[in-house]
């Protein structure tokens, strides 16, 4: 299949679907991030998967965790990490500025700086300061949560069709560095901790 087929963007779940029907600020939400994401042509790690797709799964992870009482938040609360959820790449990977952001959330400043405390540093992904600022947060944990999750979830087709091994050996890695230390609440520990298994799993048995 030629790297420049673009599929379209996966239907939104029926979860999605409900929220932003119910939420102004989450229907706002999202409308920022495909028309970010989309205005720059961004696709998911394959090149053929628009990026919009991965923050409406993590979205999607968040709402299904909460109905499955896997979390636990106030309406406010949640419809906030939601919309945070849809909105965490787009400073850091689209080239919507801050003040743009900022305006189009009409002051909703605590939506705002969640979405700032989930963007990564220019030059350094992987700096340590990144992660502490999020552990102090229990909502920005929560997304980060689902941020990981859904990523996971990719990182698993990519390994059953045997693509990108050794880059998604080092991802499991960080992941059990950075992310799941500050998962300290058992049933969010578990989401992530079944999926790397069950990545692992599949790893063992493919080539090196």
């Amino acid at each position: 299949m030629s790297s420049e087929y673009v599929k379209p963007p996966a239907p939104r779940s029926p979860e999605l679907e409900r929220a932003i029907q119910q939420s102004a600020v989450i229907d706002k939400a999202d409308t920022i991030a495909a028309l970010a994401h989309g205005a720059i042509g961004q696709r998911r790690a394959d090149r053929i998967t628009p990026y919009i797709d991965h923050p409406r799964l993590a979205a999607t992870l968040l709402l299904r965790w909460q109905n499955a009482r896997t979390i636990s938040l106030a309406d406010d609360v949640l419809e906030r990490c939601v919309a945070c959820a849809l909105l965490h790449d787009v400073l850091e990977d689209t080239k919507l500025p801050r003040s743009e952001l900022r305006s189009q959330l009409g002051g909703n400043e605590a939506l705002f700086h969640l979405v700032e405390r989930l963007t990564e540093p220019p030059g350094d992904p992987d700096a340590p300061a990144y992660y502490e600022a999020i552990a102090q947060d229990p909502e920005a944990i929560i997304v980060k949560c689902a941020d990981r999750c859904a990523n996971l979830d990719d990182v698993y087709k990519d390994v059953r069709r045997g693509t990108s091994l050794d880059r998604w050996r080092r991802y499991l890695s960080k992941t059990k560095r950075d992310v799941v230390p500050m998962a300290h609440d058992p049933k969010l520990r578990h989401e992530l901790l079944r999926r790397i298994e069950e990545i692992e799993d599949t790893l063992r048995t493919a080539p090196r």
